[in-house]
């Protein structure tokens, strides 16, 4: 959210900047989760209304997973990480944003909402066994199911694989099971894709900041 920062400089005058604090999300070639913290401030709000690049831009690398960060912790990592960020006071600012402004930021926090379900809100698949989605999983069950599929051309009948459950039991799956796990997946994928469409034409739709913010995710 835009917030405004007060800090002393360094011959001992009191500064006010317009800073912006964010966290983004990353999916990186190959399926790696990256999460970063950005402070980003600029001198004046109107300069920062105008679109000019910053003053300052703080980057901070998380290594926590995304469901587990909030702003509050990331401005915290960075004050820790950047001295000159230390000491000032951090206040919220009603900031005058243009509708196309704030539509752009409600774009932001639901694609890292709809990250968020995708990573961290597994899916059932085979009558109700719970699978976990997170990078990694996804990236264990791609492999496997590669291996799966070579096994049906190889008309292997016997193969199986010991996969591991959400709730930290087994299941033991044959070829034709690995398929269905990753056809739940994708399908969970896919709705999940649709229903940020449906949300980005609602934003679109949006002609006063009210619609906008009365916008939800799809039940």
């Amino acid at each position: 959210m835009p917030i405004y920062k007060t800090t002393t400089t360094f011959n001992g005058s009191t500064a006010n900047f317009h800073a912006v604090r964010q966290v983004a999300y990353n999916l990186a070639p190959g399926g790696a989760m990256t999460c970063q913290a950005i402070l980003s401030s600029w001198p004046t709000q109107a300069r920062f209304e105008a679109g000019e690049p910053e003053i300052a831009r703080v980057v901070y690398d998380l290594e926590l997973a995304p469901s587990a960060t909030l702003l509050a912790d990331a401005e915290n990592l960075l004050i820790a990480s950047e001295p000159a960020w230390a000491g000032g006071v951090y206040s919220d600012a009603v900031i005058a944003t243009t509708l196309e402004q704030q539509k752009a930021e409600t774009r932001r926090a639901f694609t890292a909402e709809r990250n968020e379900i995708e990573f961290t809100g597994g899916f059932s698949a085979l009558t109700g066994y719970p699978f976990s989605s997170d990078v990694h999983s996804q990236a264990k069950l791609a492999a496997i199911t590669n291996r799966a599929r070579k096994a049906i051309a190889d008309a292997d009948t016997g193969w199986s694989v010991t996969l591991d459950l959400a709730d930290g039991t087994t299941y033991v799956a044959d070829a034709q099971d690995v398929l269905d796990i990753e056809a739940a997946l994708a399908d969970k994928i896919m709705l999940l894709d649709t229903q940020l469409r449906t949300v980005f034409a609602e934003i679109a739709a949006a002609t006063t900041e009210e619609e906008l913010g009365a916008i939800t995710w799809p039940a």
